[in-house]
């Protein structure tokens, strides 16, 4: 079985992410994952995004005084 990444298309090669030809795509089954640069581009981009998207949800909390 073929593992490629889902963003870039690369496929895991020996422990390496290398281009794919034809022919090593042809009659084979893939799995699809993420390859390790574009894992950290997505993560860190979902947190951007997450943060600004929850940033006016969040209630700022303020001390109470006793």
């Amino acid at each position: 079985m073929i593992v490629q990444c889902c963003v870039c298309g690369k496929i895991r090669h020996d422990a390496r992410w290398i281009i794919p030809t034809h022919q090593q795509l042809k009659n084979e089954q893939i799995s699809h994952t993420y390859c390790p640069l574009c894992a950290h581009k997505t993560i860190t981009e979902y947190r951007k995004n997450r943060t600004l998207l929850l940033s006016p949800i969040i209630p700022k909390t303020t001390p109470q005084s006793c």
